[in-house]
């Protein structure tokens, strides 16, 4: 009898364990987020000069695809150089593909806004947004001599410098009022990604920096895990205990 109840106390002890799961999702419901958000910085060459209308594109292109997929919402900001752009962007990761999808069809084409795109980061489970909404704003200041640029700085130094950049950038728009921060190359220049490490970026090959089509090809290839006994030779006769 004494057994029953202890084994009955157990049971009742494991119904009511707490697991880091419902912590998690505890978490997201008081937050209001459906799904785990992602942060992603994009940089991309643009392939023509209409600022504005690149800006508009992008805005027109993010709300179809939110109203698609009925998902989480998108915040972050499109800063738009003369020849360059600067992309942060924070929402689901099925948004997120989307977008490398769209950028990986317009470096391939030739038809689109953009010519060469790479990813310099994408932060997953990122416990809150900086950025209040997502919006563009146009730095159209050109920076002379872009291409003559060199340094002995390592890339990923140079990448963390940007993300850092911008993340800092996400805390003062947050902090100012809706419409005042139009010319922000006035207010915080330093806070802006220069843009000739931006195409110093774009030309230099490095593996810490991933395309949109590196990305899209491992988001959708299956899962090619070895198990150890794949590098066994001879194969054992027997996979399984039997019993004789």
């Amino acid at each position: 009898m004494a057994s029953v109840i202890e084994d009955g106390r157990d049971s009742l002890l494991e119904a009511q364990r707490t697991s880091l799961l419902d912590i998690i999702e505890d978490r997201n419901r008081t937050l209001n987020k459906k799904r785990l958000l992602d942060r992603v910085v994009i940089i991309s060459r643009m392939t023509h000069q209409n600022l504005n209308d690149i800006g508009q594109w992008f805005e027109k292109y993010i709300r179809d695809v939110q109203n698609r997929k009925q998902s989480e919402g998108v915040s972050g900001l499109l800063l738009l150089y003369p020849k360059h752009c600067v992309h942060v962007i924070e929402t689901c990761s099925d948004i997120t593909l989307e977008l490398m999808k769209q950028l990986k069809e317009d470096e391939e084409s030739g038809s689109g806004n953009t010519s060469v795109s790479k990813i310099l980061v994408i932060s997953h489970d990122i416990p809150h947004r900086q950025y209040n909404q997502w919006s563009y704003r146009v730095v159209d200041i050109e920076a002379p001599k872009i291409e003559e640029y060199e340094t002995t700085e390592e890339v990923q130094s140079l990448v963390c410098d940007i993300i850092m950049q911008l993340l800092k950038l996400g805390g003062f728009i947050s902090r100012q009022p809706k419409n005042s921060t139009e010319s922000l190359h006035d207010k915080v220049p330093e806070l802006l990604p220069p843009q000739d490490i931006v195409d110093y970026l774009l030309v230099k090959e490095e593996d810490c920096v991933m395309t949109p089509k590196e990305f899209v090809h491992m988001y959708e290839q299956p899962y090619d895990v070895p198990l150890a006994i794949d590098y066994v030779w001879p194969l054992p006769a027997r996979t399984l205990p039997y019993n004789n």
